[in-house]
């Protein structure tokens, strides 16, 4: 992945981000509990992040598209949050990134930074189960390749809002796979994620073709002793 600029040009792009991400976190406090304006750091960070990882992305998600879905599938870009539930249940709440407005990829030649310069998510856009204390509250960018209208599989980039933990989720929408990355993730454990994700999505559904076993025939039943005499008195006459 692109190396991280050096400090003064990324301290001038995280303050040039400065009013973008205060507006997003006016919305998104409207609809968590745990959000608040001090997580500008965090924001910044994970959109500088998103701006860095997108051509690595785009670049994987268009070459499945085109190489396996023979241009069939769409690529979406969102941001947003998600709040997990507490540990001991292990399961996060059900929320999706919420959807940008659509962008014309190509009238604008694939810009480096989507997250960047499409408009914030509307209010009713970022959803959210009810919050809890325990709940730990994930802002994130994603990039999602979808077909036949229930099959994606999605790249989740998140930060968490308590240690400002970055991460990577391979995330499959009908087959429920999910496998965690650490991040920053090599472009090979990238690949593989996202090859094991597209696997178990277009197998979801599906029952294993089995062969047909055929039953063998029974065995003859042996003569009874009464006709084995019956059949050696036959043979002596």
């Amino acid at each position: 992945m692109k190396r991280s600029a050096p400090w003064r040009q990324a301290t001038e792009r995280v303050l040039a981000l400065r009013d973008e991400a205060a507006g997003f976190l006016e919305r998104a406090a409207q609809r968590f509990a745990a959000a608040s304006r001090d997580h500008f750091p965090l924001v910044a960070r994970l959109w500088l992040a998103a701006e860095d990882a997108d051509p690595l992305m785009h670049c994987l998600l268009e070459g499945m598209n085109r190489e396996l879905l023979r241009g069939k599938g769409e690529i979406d870009v969102s941001r947003g949050g998600y709040v997990l539930e507490p540990a001991a249940t292990g399961k996060p709440a059900e929320m999706g990134a919420p959807s940008l407005p659509d962008i014309d990829w190509q009238a604008i030649g694939f810009p480096q930074s989507p997250f960047l310069r499409a408009q914030p998510p509307a209010v009713n856009a970022l959803q959210a189960a009810p919050p809890t204390a325990e709940e730990e509250l994930v802002y994130n960018c994603t990039w999602s390749l979808r077909w036949d209208s229930s099959r994606a599989v999605t790249l989740d980039l998140g930060i968490t809002a308590d240690e400002g933990r970055l991460s990577l989720r391979v995330l499959g929408e009908r087959s429920h796979n999910q496998q965690h990355l650490c991040y920053p993730v090599p472009e090979e454990s990238v690949q593989a994620a996202l090859a094991a994700a597209y696997v178990a999505e277009r197998l979801a559904d599906e029952a294993p073709k089995t062969r047909v076993r055929k039953t063998p025939a029974k065995p003859a039943p042996l003569p009874s002793k009464a006709k084995k005499r019956a059949a050696k008195a036959k043979l002596s006459r």
